[in-house]
């Protein structure tokens, strides 16, 4: 078995306008609601075996809240350019090519990428995968390169206004 988290990063600031939307940090909200949702992953007993994020600030430090509080090795982390500004089937290659070891992976990036990639998975869609939403799923294959054909169920999507 092989779980697949997708995460969108959490709530951008818009306060300074001169920045590239590479570089928006999150807000006083997304700091909040990434440890939030970090939190309730860790009361969940669940971990990734390995993180991949899009490199834009506002992913970037999403996902290093993620592995601080479920206590990953900064070694796990990886940050891949290809990830900010992608399409689907860039997300599927990654995953496809993730190393067989590894049985949990967390990929941290951005909309609306995230929301058409998970609709590909479950039956009932998203209309939207909010800032800092979970979508977990589970794919019954041991070869991430099969993950795509896979039966696949999803485990759980969680987001911080689902209280």
């Amino acid at each position: 078995m092989k779980s697949l988290f997708l995460i969108r990063h959490a709530k951008s600031s818009w306060a300074d306008a001169t920045l590239k939307d590479f570089d928006r940090p999150l807000n006083d909200r997304g700091h909040r609601n990434a440890k939030e949702m970090a939190e309730r992953l860790k009361k969940r007993a669940l971990t990734f075996d390995k993180i991949l994020s899009s490199p834009a600030i506002r992913a970037k430090t999403t996902a290093i809240y993620f592995a601080e509080i479920l206590e990953i090795e900064a070694i796990k982390v990886e940050f891949i350019a290809s990830i900010y500004e992608s399409y689907e089937d860039n997300i599927i290659q990654l995953v496809c090519n993730t190393s067989n070891s590894i049985n949990q992976l967390g990929i941290f990036g951005h909309n609306p990428t995230f929301t058409m990639l998970a609709n590909m998975f479950i039956e009932t869609p998203i209309l939207n995968v909010p800032t800092c939403g979970v979508v977990a799923l589970q794919f019954d294959t041991n070869d991430w390169s099969n993950f795509f054909e896979a039966p696949k169920k999803l485990l759980f999507f969680d987001y911080p206004k689902n209280k």
